[in-house]
C-alpha cells in the first residue's frame, strides 16, 4: 500500500507541476501589496544590541511584531541598519505608486515619510540609501552615527498602489549610549576617607561623583533595567604605593578587584553603590573607586581609610555586633516596578534593610508561590531576573525576612511592559470561495487600542459613511459586509460576508485586512490578504462516449479549467470513475486502472481487447474533479506517505467540485460495448496481410533474378562447353565435314602500306567503301551479340566450292 501511495504522490506531483506551470504562465504578478520574507534574513528575532554579534542589523518588513535595537556602547564602528521592505512581485498595472520610509520620534508623534523616488530619506545626519524598484519594493540602509546625535526613533515602511496601502511593523532604536554620555557629564569629587566599616554599618550607600542628572530626564522607554555606565572596583594598595586617586586608578586598571568579591551590592543607573552585606573573602588593604568606560580618564569618586592627613586602606571589622533589636527597612516596603520585555541587563529587585543576620531567615515568593524556574538563586537582599524578561514574569514578588526580631515583608508589583505582542499569528493568506464567509482570528497581548484597516484605510464597521467612503475608494467592495471586530481579551476575530466575484474582475472582493494593536510603547500590526475565488470556469468539458462506445476503440475525455483566478492557490485536477478517484483504483490494484492514461487535461480509455473485461466499463460515468488547496499542501504531500489523508485535511482544502452541487457538466456517460465485428475484421486483416506478404516475396524473387542476370551480362559465351554438354564434339565434326577446308595465308612477305580488298580491288582510304562489310559480301545480320557466326553449321554457307583467295589487281602498284 505504501508503494501505491508513493506512486500516487508522483502522479499528483506531475499533474500539479503542469497546473502550476499553467498558473505561472497565466499570471503576470500580484495586484495587492504583500510583504514577503527576504532570503537570508531572520524574521523571528525581535531584539538586537549594539555592539553585538550581528553586523549589519537586518530587519525584515514581514516580521510579525515590533523590533527593538538597543545601542549600549560604541567601540570602533557605527552600527548599520538595513530595513528590507520587499513585496511579492506586482503586475505592471499594480506597481507601487508610493514607497515611503517613515520615521517617528515617539509612539504618539506624527510620522515623517519620504519616498526615495522623489528624495533621499534623511533626518538630520541620518541618511538612508534606497535600493529597489516599484514592483519589488526597497531595501533601506543607513549608518547610525553613535554619540553624535540622538538616535531614538521608530522606522517603518508604508507602501501604496491603486489597490490599497500596507504598513510594516516598526523598528525601534533605543540610544542608551546617548543618555549614558549625558549621565557621566558630572563633576569628580575629591578623595574621601571612611572610618572602619563595621557590620552594623551595612547596608552602606556611596555616591559616584556629584550628580547633575536626574532619572526624570531619562526617556519613557528607560525602566528599572536601564544599564548604568558606572563601574565600581577595589584597588589593592600598600603604604609604599601611596594612597592617591591616581595610584588607585592605575592599580584598578591593571588588576581590578570586583566589589562582588567582598560585598553583596547593587549599583543603580545613576551610579549609586549600595553595600548590602559582607562576603567571606579575606580582607585586603584596598581603596574603592568609581569610574566609567565612557570617560575613562576621570575618577568620579575614590574612598580610602584613615584621614586626609593620614590616609590608609579601607578597613573592615567583623567583630562588632548588631545592637538593633529589630529589622529596620531602608528601602520602600512596597514598590511598583516596570520592566521592559526582552533582554534585561541584570534587572534586580533589591530590599535594603538593617538587622542581625545571625538567625535571620529570608524567603522570596511570586504570587504567593515559589520563584519560577529559570531565575538565578536569590540572596537575602536581591532577586535577579533571567536575562530574557518575558511577560509571564509580571506578578507580585515578596521578600519575607524573619528571625529573632519581628519579621518584615517587602512587596514588589512587577509589570513587564513593551509594545503589543502577537501571541497567535493570523493567516497571511485566506482563500475564500465566492458566496462564502471570511472569518479568522488572531491573538495580541498588551494592547490598549485596536484599529481595523481595509486596504490600508482606517475602517469603522457599522458606519454607513465609512462604508460609502470605502466603496468610493474600492468599488469592488461595495457589496461586502464587514462586521465589527469580535474582541475577547487578547483574541480578536474578523468576519466579512457577502463576498462576490465581480464579473470581469481578476480578483473579485479580494482585500487586505490589517488589525493594529497599540499602546504607549509601540504597535503590533498583523495583515491578512483575503483572496476571493470564483467557482471554476471550464473551457472544455468531457463529452459522452457517443454515438457507439465500442471496446475496440480508444476513447478520450478532456476537461480544461481557466486557471487565471487561482494564481495564489494550488489546483489539482483528477478523474473519478463511478465516484472513485482513478489513482485510488490504481493504488488498490483494480483491473480497470490498467486501461486509463492521463495526459495533461485528457483522460484516455484504452481499447479493451479482452471480452471478459468489457463489462467492467458498462453503465459507468467518468467525472472531472477539480480541487483547490493552499499552496502549503505541496510540502505536506511531499513529506507524507498517506496522500489521501493530506488531501482530505480541512486545513488545506478550499474547494472540491465533488461536493459542489451547483457545478454541472463534469460527468460523461460511458457504456462500453463489445465490438461484434472484431472477429471478421481480424480475419479480413489476416487475409490482406497474407496477400501483401506474397506480393513482397514475388518482388524479392524478381529482384534477385534481375541482379543475377545483370551480373552475368558481357561475359564470354563458351559454345564448345555447351555443345559437349549436349553430346557433340565440334572438332571432330569439322574434320568429318568435306565442305570444310582449312584456309591458310600463304607464306609471303607482307606488303608495305597495303590495304587490299578481298575482291581484288583496293578500297580508297576515307571512301564510303572503306571498312564496310558490304565490300566483302558479308551480311552484318549474320553476326550475333557475341560475334560468332550464325548458322555456320547449316548446309548453306557463305563459303563456295571455288576458291576465293585474295589476289592483287594488276593496277596495284606497290610503294617503293
Amino acid at each position: 500500500m505504501i508503494s501505491a501511495n508513493r506512486w500516487h504522490v508522483r502522479l499528483l506531483l506531475v499533474w500539479c507541476i503542469y497546473l502550476e506551470t499553467a498558473s505561472v504562465l497565466a499570471r503576470t504578478g500580484e495586484h495587492f501589496v504583500q510583504f514577503i520574507p527576504t532570503p537570508g534574513v531572520v524574521s523571528d528575532r525581535f531584539y538586537y544590541e549594539s555592539p553585538g554579534s550581528v553586523h549589519p542589523i537586518e530587519v525584515d518588513a514581514s516580521t510579525t511584531q515590533q523590533v527593538r535595537i538597543r545601542i549600549v556602547d560604541f567601540l570602533n564602528n557605527n552600527p548599520e541598519l538595513k530595513l528590507h521592505c520587499h513585496v511579492a512581485p506586482l503586475s505592471p498595472d499594480s506597481e507601487l505608486t508610493s514607497a515611503f520610509l517613515c520615521r517617528k520620534t515617539s509612539v504618539t508623534a506624527n510620522s515623517l515619510c519620504v519616498d526615495p523616488k522623489t528624495q533621499t530619506p534623511q533626518w538630520g545626519e541620518i541618511a538612508f540609501n534606497a535600493i529597489g524598484n516599484r514592483s519589488h519594493g526597497y531595501t533601506f540602509h543607513a549608518e547610525l552615527l553613535v554619540g553624535r546625535v540622538l538616535l531614538d526613533a521608530f522606522y517603518f515602511c508604508k507602501f501604496r498602489n491603486k489597490w490599497g496601502e500596507l504598513n510594516s511593523n516598526m523598528v525601534e532604536v533605543q540610544d542608551v549610549y546617548y543618555y549614558q554620555i549625558a549621565m557621566v557629564k558630572r563633576d569628580a569629587e575629591k578623595p574621601q576617607y571612611l572610618p572602619t566599616i563595621k557590620a552594623p554599618d551595612l547596608p552602606m550607600r556611596l555616591d559616584c561623583g556629584t550628580r547633575r542628572w536626574s532619572e526624570k530626564d531619562l526617556p519613557t522607554w528607560a525602566d528599572h533595567s536601564f544599564p548604568s555606565p558606572f563601574l565600581w572596583s577595589f584597588c589593592e594598595l600598600s603604604g609604599a604605593d601611596g594612597y592617591t586617586d591616581y595610584q588607585c586608578m592605575n592599580k584598578a586598571r591593571k588588576h581590578p578587584i570586583g566589589v562582588s568579591d567582598y560585598f553583596e551590592h547593587v549599583v543603580y543607573p545613576n551610579g549609586t553603590l549600595i553595600l548590602l552585606g559582607r562576603t567571606a573573602a579575606a580582607w585586603k588593604y584596598m581603596g574603592l573607586l568609581c569610574r566609567s568606560h565612557i570617560r575613562s580618564a576621570v575618577i568620579f569618586s575614590v574612598f580610602f581609610g584613615g584621614t586626609e592627613s593620614n590616609p590608609g586602606p579601607l578597613m573592615y571589622d567583623p567583630n562588632v555586633p548588631y545592637t538593633d533589636s529589630s529589622f529596620r527597612p531602608l528601602s520602600p516596603m512596597f514598590q511598583k516596578i516596570t520592566v521592559r520585555q526582552g533582554p534585561g541587563s541584570g534587572t534586580q529587585l533589591v530590599a535594603v534593610y538593617r538587622g542581625s543576620r545571625s538567625f535571620a531567615k529570608t524567603e522570596w515568593t511570586k504570587d504567593g508561590g515559589r520563584i519560577p524556574f529559570g531565575f538565578p538563586e536569590p540572596t537575602a537582599f536581591a532577586l535577579t531576573f533571567p536575562e530574557l524578561i518575558q511577560r509571564n514574569h509580571s506578578g507580585l514578588y515578596e521578600l519575607h525576612v524573619s528571625g529573632r526580631h519581628p519579621s518584615i515583608r517587602f512587596q514588589y508589583e512587577v509589570t513587564v511592559v513593551g509594545p503589543p505582542e502577537v501571541i497567535q499569528d493570523p493567516p497571511a493568506l485566506l482563500l475564500v470561495m465566492e458566496g462564502h464567509e471570511a472569518m479568522y482570528h488572531t491573538e495580541i497581548a498588551s494592547y490598549s487600542t485596536t484599529t481595523l484597516r481595509i486596504n490600508g484605510e482606517v475602517f469603522f464597521p457599522g458606519s454607513p459613511q465609512e462604508h460609502r467612503k470605502l466603496s468610493n475608494h474600492f468599488p469592488y467592495l461595495k457589496d461586502v459586509k464587514i462586521h465589527p471586530l469580535d474582541i475577547q481579551g487578547p483574541r480578536i476575530q474578523y468576519r466579512a460576508s457577502n463576498l462576490v466575484f465581480t464579473p470581469g474582475s481578476s480578483f473579485g472582493s479580494t482585500h487586505t485586512v490589517t488589525i493594529e494593536g497599540a499602546n504607549e510603547f509601540g504597535y503590533a500590526r498583523v495583515s491578512t490578504l483575503i483572496n476571493v475565488l470564483p467557482r471554476p470556469a471550464f473551457l472544455k468539458l468531457p463529452a459522452d462516449c457517443a454515438p457507439r462506445c465500442l471496446s475496440s476503440e480508444e476513447h478520450t475525455f478532456s476537461c480544461e479549467v481557466d486557471l487565471r483566478p487561482y494564481a495564489m492557490a494550488h489546483v489539482i485536477q483528477s478523474w473519478d470513475w463511478n465516484g472513485t478517484d482513478i489513482s485510488v483504483l490504481r493504488g488498490q490494484g483494480d483491473a480497470r486502472a490498467d486501461y486509463f492514461q492521463t495526459e495533461g487535461i485528457t483522460l484516455r480509455l484504452l481499447p479493451v481487447r479482452d471480452p471478459s473485461r468489457v463489462s467492467l466499463f458498462a453503465n459507468s460515468h467518468v467525472t472531472c474533479r477539480i480541487r483547490i488547496y493552499y499552496k502549503a499542501v505541496q510540502a505536506a504531500l511531499g513529506n507524507s506517505e498517506n496522500v489521501e489523508r493530506v488531501l482530505q485535511d480541512s486545513k488545506w482544502i478550499v474547494y472540491d467540485s465533488r461536493t459542489d452541487t451547483e457545478t454541472r457538466g463534469l460527468s460523461s456517460k460511458v457504456d462500453l460495448q463489445l465490438d461484434s465485428t472484431r472477429s471478421t475484421a481480424s480475419a479480413g486483416f489476416s487475409w490482406i496481410a497474407a496477400v501483401l506478404i506474397a506480393i513482397v516475396i514475388i518482388i524479392i524473387i524478381g529482384a534477385l533474378t534481375a541482379c543475377i542476370v545483370m551480373r552475368s551480362r558481357g561475359e564470354t559465351y563458351m559454345l564448345d562447353r555447351k555443345e559437349r554438354a549436349s553430346g557433340h564434339d565440334p572438332d571432330k565434326e569439322l574434320l568429318e565435314n568435306k565442305n570444310f577446308q582449312i584456309y591458310e595465308r600463304p607464306d609471303l612477305p607482307p606488303l608495305r602500306g597495303s590495304r587490299c580488298s578481298l575482291n581484288d580491288y583496293s578500297a580508297e582510304i576515307g571512301s564510303d567503301a572503306d571498312g564496310e562489310l558490304d565490300d566483302y559480301n558479308l551480311d552484318p545480320g549474320k553476326f550475333n551479340e557475341e560475334g560468332s557466326f550464325i548458322d555456320q553449321y547449316t548446309t548453306e554457307t557463305h563459303y563456295k566450292s571455288t576458291s576465293r583467295l585474295p589476289t592483287l589487281s594488276g593496277q596495284y602498284q606497290p610503294l617503293a
